[in-house]
């Protein structure tokens, strides 16, 4: 826990000891892990390519704008986010894709009103804050946080809830991507900002970047964190130890299959 000048700050992490199937470790609570996979055709086994892994959450807040997403998102310790490559979005389409992707059909927190799980297919779409910012310098765009471009010159398939069933678009990450919209960037005076807009069933990639005023509103922002070792976080076992638990086994049971919600327990312990 930690103070800020506006709130109090709870961190709460997935321990990087355990592999929670589909999600990752190391993540703070109410985050999703976002890495590339190098998949190795032999034993058909894929591997976490660990340079890559960071946590990504998608933050409940209609009505918000980008200058209170970056605050918020900054006392959060993260940074707002950058679309790591072309194809960002999966929205739940039948294919392999990869494990770098933003998975928008998922239980979001705190529930404020906006839902993906069941309401992400809204004929209206949906606006989503990025790390999309003006240079005051060159008047171009540029990511808030650029080193979270995944720029690996391997290729990836990749799809969208707009496709038929089963298809794929090969996508080799070349460079930092930037999918804007028909007319876009709109360079006009006070564009500074720049959202996603997402739609389903619209076509690949299923969302576009569009430029906006800073004041404008959003329904979400997509804020970016570091892995608790990347930030120093200790793994669990670890503080265990430090509180004389040392050398008993702590293993874990799953509540809820959606949520960051595990109770831990000292098999080895007397009552």
């Amino acid at each position: 826990m930690r103070t800020t000048p506006k709130y109090y700050k709870f961190s709460a992490y997935v321990d990087e000891k355990f592999d929670y199937n589909y999600h990752y470790t190391g993540c703070e609570f109410a985050t999703w892990a976002s890495a590339t996979q190098t998949h190795n055709k032999r034993t058909g086994t894929s591997v976490t390519n660990e340079e890559t892994l960071m946590c990504v959450g998608l933050v409940n807040a209609p009505n918000i704008t980008q200058v209170a997403a970056n605050e918020l998102c900054h006392e959060m310790d993260g940074k707002l986010m950058t679309e790591r490559h072309a194809g960002f979005i999966d929205d739940g389409n039948n294919c392999g894709g990869s494990f770098s992707r933003i998975i928008l059909n998922t239980l979001m927190y705190p529930d404020y009103g906006t839902k993906f799980l069941s309401g992400y297919k809204n004929p209206e779409g949906y606006k989503i804050w990025f790390g999309l910012e003006k240079s005051k310098y060159s008047q171009s765009f540029k990511w808030q946080a650029p080193e979270w471009s995944i720029v690996n010159r391997q290729t990836y398939k990749m799809c969208s809830s707009g496709m038929p069933w089963n298809t794929y678009v090969n996508e080799t990450l070349k460079k930092p991507q930037f999918t804007w919209g028909p007319g876009q960037p709109k360079m006009a005076s006070g564009l500074d900002c720049g959202y996603m807009h997402y739609k389903y069933q619209s076509p690949y990639p299923g969302y576009s970047l569009k430029t906006a005023r800073c004041d404008d509103v959003a329904d979400i922002f997509a804020c970016g964190h570091e892995t608790q070792a990347k930030k120093g976080v200790p793994p669990f076992q670890q503080i265990a130890d430090e509180y004389g638990y040392g050398g008993r086994n702590f293993t874990y049971v799953a509540t809820e299959r959606g949520y960051w919600q595990y109770r831990y327990y000292n098999d080895t312990a007397t009552s």
